[in-house]
């Protein structure tokens, strides 16, 4: 870990990410971050953890939706998000700021789009599905 920063396990349910995310904290001994990130920004938002699961289930994971919630948020336009855009921009902020207390795993649906992570030549990004694995490692 001494490059890279950041372990992001970017997962679909029921591919095992979970436990391999746990297991590699466990054995790197750096925080792993993936039921917290909901946990905080239900705290947040006073949204139930049950409510931001289901929307993150729902949400899809295309290139151009996310371009689309990274340009909203950043115009100041985060008032025209739907309920899960917000959702999906609570989590980015939590991440980014969990992200500055140092090395972590960050496990999620959606992990590999946070901006300022996922292009850093400091952050190993992992896919598991249940078809298998794909990884792209630190530059």
């Amino acid at each position: 870990m001494e490059k890279c920063k950041y372990i992001t396990i970017e997962r679909e349910y029921g591919s095992g990410g979970t436990e391999i995310a746990r297991l590699l904290a466990g054995q790197t001994g750096i925080p792993c971050y993936g039921q917290e990130i909901l946990e905080e920004v239900s705290r947040e938002r006073d949204i139930p953890v049950e409510k931001i699961q289901r929307y993150e289930e729902t949400v899809t994971n295309s290139f151009l939706y996310s371009i689309y919630m990274m340009t909203q948020f950043t115009s100041g336009k985060n008032d025209m998000l739907t309920a899960e855009g917000h959702i999906y921009v609570a989590e980015q902020a939590v991440i980014r700021r969990l992200a500055g207390n140092g090395p972590a795993v960050f496990l999620g649906l959606r992990i590999g789009s946070v901006e300022g992570i996922q292009r850093s030549d400091e952050c190993i990004h992992t896919l598991y599905g249940r078809r298998g694995q794909e990884t792209a490692h630190c530059g």
